[in-house]
Formats: structure tokens, sequence, C-alpha cells
């Protein structure tokens, strides 16, 4: 798409050459696209994805790993999350009520960084939470 402008030579081969990511185990992909860019580091891609989320906490706590997805590709992997809401009155914005947040470690190694989950997600599938597993 045009909206982010030109992508470096280096994104493209991530997002085409991403091999797709199969698992048995219970997953939580979070959908960041719009507010992933290029070069980010885990904590810059940790800072965008804990938050915000219209989800299930019983049914989050079930997965083993948090997977942040931008185009279709992990770009993130958060494991030994916690999950919690804004208790009423903490909100700053309208936007934050009934949401809920996570804490979370960063697992730098995780076999499933850059791998593709594109097939698991629905093509124009609009809902930013997926349960794999859950």
């Amino acid at each position: 798409g045009s909206d982010r402008g030109l992508l470096p030579i280096e994104e493209i081969n991530i997002i085409y050459g991403a091999m797709p990511l199969y698992s048995d185990e219970p997953l939580l992909m979070v959908k960041i696209n719009k507010r992933y860019k290029p070069g980010m580091t885990p904590h810059d891609v940790y800072g965008v994805s804990y938050g915000h989320w219209k989800l299930s906490i019983p049914r989050a706590k079930k997965a083993k790993y948090i997977l942040a997805v931008a185009d279709g590709v992990v770009r993130c992997v958060f494991g030994n999350a916690e999950f919690y809401r804004l208790k009423d009155g903490e909100e700053k914005e309208e936007r934050q009520k009934n949401r809920v947040y996570f804490y979370a470690d960063i697992i730098a190694d995780s076999p499933y960084q850059l791998t593709s989950v594109s097939h698991m997600i629905d093509k124009g599938e609009q809902n930013p939470v997926k349960y794999h597993n859950c």
C-alpha cells in the first residue's frame, strides 16, 4: 500500500520471504499494522503492542505466547504475560475503556520471530486480535 510510503528492500524480503508458522501451541496474535515501522526494536514493538485490546482475559491467559503481527509477519514474541484492565477513572482517553493491556517478557530467540501468519488470518478480517488453539 501507499499509505506508509516506500519500504526498504530488507522489509520487502521479510514480508515476501517469511516462512509460514505452523504450531499446535496456544497463541494470541495482535495486529499492529498501522503502528509498526520498519527497523523498530523489540522494545519499540512492545510499546505499540501491550495495550488497548478488546479481548477475553480468561481466553488470552490460555496463550503460551503473544505474537505482535504486522503485514502478516511476526515482529516480536512475548511470553509470561499478565493481563489487566484499567480501573474506572484511570482511563485518559475514551478508547481505553473496557480494553485489556498486558505485561510480558520479550522472547528474543523465539523460532516464531519473522515467520508468516498470513495463512492463519482471513483476508479482510477486521478484528486485530486472533486466538490460535486457545
